[in-house]
């Protein structure tokens, strides 16, 4: 089908394609690979991203291009000249009005994924809409995050690339059929921590006008790095151990030092420290080692405000939020080595207190350490209680903090917060545990993404692989994200899709959200008594100022 289809950006020409769904054949088009910034190579390794050059020959957005470079793996596509995002439309780009904006943030710890069609963000299930879906690289590991406290080498800039790109679609997607005036911003898991930081960040007012946070915030444990500095030093000291001591160094010899040196083996670094210095369930509950932070400096700095205390004072963009989290984020715990994690923790208590509380007396950590403990499994070791293991992940890693997000901005914006407990076939998720919310961490993507699925291998584009049950999920959720793109209300009247049902926003003293289930329904208070315990234990043994929840 690929006819060419051009368009004019303000870098310049853009040659896209006429796409067909698989399944369907619906017609929509596509821009693939665009740049939006400039290759961050050279002396732009670690800064801020600049705005792409115009280009005179017409570009060629017919086909994706590299992705940024991953921790976690190693291949041939990752590349450090990565700044690049997909435009796709399932209207021809000159016809008619202007149509809203979905720009997605993926997730992967902000250490791996990209946005591409092939890393599993196919956009065919979008394209049954009137919208225009973006989907971005940023970079990540240590060329997206590494920073050192002086500003010298000035950290978050993954977090600028997304607000780079932010402004260019404000700036071209009117070109695409897209309204500038009408984007929402979404992610998953650690890219819903990036669209979090985009609301904490001053200079985002009119590039987006709502967000929807899936599965993660800034106030994670996992999504705020107290220690860069530190781990910038170790990172390098991989390469060349004259890094390790830290005393004589500065940041200026580090910057020069890792300026100079091939992005590969940067990358390798951060795989070996990353792998060799905490295990992903440390990471996970303390901060991922390549992740954001405050930027006390001068150069320009991207968050300035700590995440817990700017959403608790107003000091973050206001806008309409749809917010949630799955019935049991830490199922994807599930693992061989799983009941070692259990053990350490039966074993020293104070690996179970979240570094966000601030406490620093051993004796009163394994107080607090104990409390967890008996919150979690009153009767048993955890290493007995795998069950009780999982539920402690769901909530410290994603929940508490979700929901204590809704709380703190729903003063002041409407917030629409839900909870993904639908357990079918597309979420693609194969293990499973007495008296857990079977719904994992992610899984509520399979539903909105067409994709190859990671354990069946199936590509859920092909609809007829799944239960009519299945099928109406996946029809619901796309419809409440599209409808509160598109009205800033998911439910903005009866239909007959979402059983006529009217989503409430969360209030301060009424804390209604939307069960996804097999059907849609109201409850109140999501995780009830195990949300009021963290509640307790921030508000008695916690020492403000917090920065994560």
């Amino acid at each position: 089908v690929s006819e060419d289809l051009l368009v004019p950006t303000s870098n310049g020409l853009i040659k896209g394609r006429v796409e067909l769904t698989e399944f369907t054949n619906r017609t929509y088009f596509a821009f693939y690979g665009v740049r939006y910034a400039q290759p961050p190579v050279g002396s732009l390794r670690f800064q801020a991203p600049v705005p792409a050059e115009p280009w005179s020959d017409t570009y060629d957005a017919t086909y994706e291009k590299n992705y940024c470079f991953q921790v976690t793996t190693d291949s041939e596509g990752e590349n450090e000249d990565c700044l690049f995002l997909n435009v796709f439309s399932s209207k021809k780009p000159e016809q008619g009005s202007l149509v809203p904006v979905m720009f997605f943030v993926h997730g992967g710890g902000f250490k791996e994924g990209s946005g591409l069609v092939n890393a599993g963000y196919g956009p065919e299930f979008f394209m049954d809409y009137n919208v225009v879906l973006v989907s971005i690289n940023y970079r990540l590991g240590p060329f997206g995050f590494l920073a050192t406290n002086d500003g010298i080498i000035p950290g978050n800039a993954g977090l600028k690339d997304v607000h780079q790109a932010l402004q260019w679609v404000h700036e071209n997607i009117a070109f695409f059929g897209g309204d500038p005036e009408k984007v929402t911003i979404f992610g998953n898991s650690a890219g819903s921590a990036c669209v979090s930081y985009q609301l904490l960040h001053p200079q985002s007012q009119g590039l987006f006008r709502a967000a929807i946070l899936q599965s993660g915030t800034a106030l994670n444990p996992w999504a705020y790095q107290r220690d860069q500095e530190r781990i910038s030093f170790r990172t390098a000291a991989y390469m060349n151990e004259k890094f390790n001591s830290s005393e004589q160094l500065n940041s200026s010899e580090l910057l020069e030092f890792l300026l100079g040196a091939d992005a590969r083996d940067i990358d390798a670094a951060s795989k070996s420290l990353s792998n060799t210095e905490s295990t992903a369930n440390l990471q996970i509950q303390q901060g991922f080692y390549y992740g954001p932070v405050i930027e006390r400096h001068e150069n320009s700095p991207f968050l300035t405000t700590l995440p817990y205390e700017g959403l608790k004072n107003g000091d973050y963009l206001q806008v309409p939020i749809m917010i949630g989290t799955t019935a049991e984020e830490g199922l994807s715990m599930l693992t061989d080595y799983f009941h070692w994690t259990l053990a350490d923790y039966d074993s020293n208590l104070k690996l179970l207190v979240p570094a966000g509380l601030h406490i620093s007396d051993e004796n009163l950590q394994a107080e607090v350490g104990a409390l967890i403990k008996q919150e979690y499994t009153p009767d048993a070791q955890f290493q007995d209680n795998i069950l009780a293991g999982i539920q402690f992940h769901s909530d410290q890693d994603f929940s508490k903090s979700l929901i204590k997000d809704a709380k703190l901005q729903s003063s002041r914006a409407p917030v629409y917060f839900y909870e993904f407990t639908y357990h079918g076939a597309m979420g693609d998720f194969p293990q499973e545990l007495m008296g857990a919310g079977n719904v994992s961490h992610g899984e509520d993507q399979n539903y909105i993404f067409n994709r190859v699925m990671w354990y069946s291998q199936l590509n859920n584009a092909d609809l007829s692989q799944f239960s009519e049950q299945d099928q109406t999920v996946h029809y619901r959720y796309l419809k409440l994200l599209v409808n509160f793109a598109t009205y800033l209300d998911p439910t903005p009247e009866d239909d007959d899709l979402l059983q006529n049902i009217h989503w409430p926003v969360v209030q301060a003293d009424n804390f209604q959200y939307l069960e996804i289930g097999t059907n849609l329904s109201v409850g109140k208070n999501p995780k009830g008594d195990r949300q009021l315990f963290w509640e307790h234990i921030f508000t008695t043994y916690g020492l403000e100022p917090f920065e994560t929840f």
